[in-house]
């Protein structure tokens, strides 16, 4: 299996180092994600959001509905790259020209796996 690397940031976004994806939560490390959000609207029904069942193995929040896409950013990508991969991916037709940047937000999530 490959193991994902990211690029880590310190609390003003500079780039500081690299991590493992397993290095980066273990220690609560700043590392870019994307999120898409995949907004559908009709004159008749106003609009829907597209959401996502988690895998149950997944590391953080199992089985639960997530963001219509979303990924980390590994080593020397930037959000263009996920784009296109969630794009080839999905069955979706998804334009990079109809879509909003909404923001660049920095939080931090904790949890307790169960």
């Amino acid at each position: 299996m490959i193991q994902e690397e990211f690029d880590i940031y310190n609390e003003q976004m500079i780039k500081i180092g690299i991590a493992s994806r397993q290095q980066a939560h273990a220690l609560g490390l700043w590392h870019q994600t994307f999120h898409c959000w995949v907004v559908r609207t009709s004159a008749t029904a106003g609009f829907s959001l597209l959401f996502q069942l988690r895998h149950p193995d997944k590391d953080t929040f199992p089985s639960l509905l997530d963001i219509s896409c979303a990924g980390h950013l590994t080593t020397g990508e930037g959000p263009e790259t996920d784009y296109v991969n969630y794009k080839k991916n999905w069955a979706l037709k998804l334009h990079l020209a109809n879509s909003t940047h909404v923001a660049c937000l920095k939080w931090k999530i904790s949890y307790q796996r169960a």
